[in-house]
């Protein structure tokens, strides 16, 4: 695995995303959650339009063999000398998927902003006033100054250069180590059969951009997308609650559940389980 430090700017990484080559939410993410926290997504895009906060560097991945077969030096120089094309090569977000969304839906128009700025208009610096709410847009069309600063922000890319999945797994998991992930958001870092049929059966699927994954996605487990409320069963789906109720199933399917129940450590021990390799595919439920 290679890594390499660059520095593109928030126009850049927008237009990035709205080509749909740049996933984010790999089998192994967690689920978007800041949308559920708009104060916290306030408060960063506050920051941002002031000029005064360094937003943390985004792991975002490329798994082009052209590229991961390149030596290190020589990876270096194409990110130097070819920043759009280094830009074009990346595919997911290992690590910035709250932040950089939350960018994104702040441009599109999802939440509005509530802050004061001090700008300078020609030598004399003013408030503008923002506290009634402002979307991007509004932003743009009344201080056009202050939104192309928003999109010339510079923000610091990591990319990492592997093809090795289990790797970027780890990656993942290092880099997370510090955050609040529960349980099964922990469990769902993992390459192993079972992990794969749960969350393509209970979670991704129409969650997902490419069509060709909805093939596994089960009904009983549909939610709304704008509050995670399940349609058909009682609470919200958030934070990979569906995966946790699969596996649950499957425990007590399995009769695991009978003699061992289903606490944290069963649950774990099952995910490691290679022994279903053969029939998972074939699990009905």
């Amino acid at each position: 695995m290679k890594q390499i430090k660059k520095e593109v700017t928030i126009q850049e990484l927008y237009d990035c995303y709205q080509k749909g080559k740049l996933s984010c939410n790999p089998a192994y993410q967690r689920d978007y959650i800041a949308q559920d926290n708009k104060p916290w997504q306030r408060k960063l895009m506050d920051s941002v339009l002031k000029g005064g906060r360094i937003i943390p560097a985004l792991y975002l991945r490329s798994d082009s063999p052209s590229e991961c077969n390149l030596p290190l030096e020589k990876v270096m120089d194409f990110a130097r000398y070819n920043i759009q094309e280094f830009i074009n090569t990346l595919t997911e977000v290992v690590d910035g998927q709250q932040r950089l969304r939350t960018i994104v839906d702040f441009i599109d128009g999802k939440f509005k902003v509530t802050t004061n700025i001090l700008w300078m208009f020609g030598d004399m610096p003013e408030i503008v006033d923002l506290s009634s709410g402002y979307t991007f847009e509004q932003i743009g069309n009344e201080y056009p100054d202050i939104a192309k600063r928003f999109l010339d922000t510079e923000i610091t890319i990591i990319g990492v250069y592997s093809n090795n999945e289990q790797e970027i797994i780890q990656l993942f998991r290092d880099l997370n180590d510090l955050n609040d992930m529960n349980n099964q958001e922990l469990r769902n870092c993992t390459k192993d059969c079972i992990g794969v049929w749960i969350r393509n059966t209970a979670r991704l699927g129409e969650w997902r951009k490419k069509t060709s994954d909805t093939s596994g996605f089960h009904k009983l487990f549909e939610r709304n997308k704008d509050n995670q409320q399940a349609i058909f069963l009682n609470g919200k789906f958030k934070r990979m609650a569906q995966d946790e109720l699969l596996a649950k199933i499957f425990c007590v399917s399995e009769g695991i559940a009978l003699t061992k129940g289903w606490d944290k450590t069963t649950l774990d021990m099952m995910y490691k389980n290679t022994d279903y390799k053969l029939k998972i595919n074939e699990r009905k439920i």
